[in-house]
Order: structure tokens, then sequence, then C-alpha cells
């Protein structure tokens, strides 16, 4: 994660997008993202917005009642105990290329 923070960005979206990618790529995970030309409302029956679907102020459990999520290894879960809904980061660094069966 070093260069992104070594490395100059204009636009935060490009250090958003390409942090994103690494991170699917350290996953494992191939997703089919693109940006639009314009800023779009309305959305097909086969386009998804996720844009407010992450939200640190919104409770993920009224986005999708049937979410349940999956507990994993964390270095402080003796003291702590399981700590849901902490960044992909946190996942990645605590299960390595185990993460994307936590994600399944």
């Amino acid at each position: 994660f070093r260069p992104f923070y070594e490395k100059k960005y204009e636009f935060l979206i490009d250090f958003n997008e390409e942090l994103c990618r690494l991170v699917c790529e350290l996953i494992d995970i191939h997703p089919d993202m693109e940006r639009t030309a314009e800023y779009k409302m309305k959305f097909t029956a086969e386009e998804t917005d996720f844009r407010e679907i992450i939200h640190p102020k919104k409770d993920f459990r009224t986005a999708d009642t049937e979410f349940v999520p999956q507990p994993y290894y964390q270095v402080f879960e003796s003291k702590l105990g399981f700590l849901p809904n902490l960044s992909i980061i946190d996942l990645l660094f605590n299960m390595g290329p185990e993460s994307v069966l936590i994600l399944k």
C-alpha cells in the first residue's frame, strides 16, 4: 500500500479507483468496473448503483436485511471479541488469500 501514499493523484477518484483495483486483485476477485461519461441518476434493470450502499453513518442491516457479518480471525479478538464492519484491509491483513472465502 506504500506506493499509494507516495504517489500524487490529481483527483481523489483516481486514488480510490486504483486502490480498489489493487484490493480486488489481492483478494482475487475481478469485478467489471467502469466509469460513466457523466453522473448517472437513473439505471437500467441490468445496472446497479452501489454508491451509497457502504456508508459509516448508515446501518448496513437496513440496506440488506439478510446480510450477516461472517466472523474471521482478528488480532485482538481475544480481548475485544469479533468486530464486524471494519475495512476490507482488515480482512485482507488478517486472512490474506483466504479473504475471498469469507466474502463468498
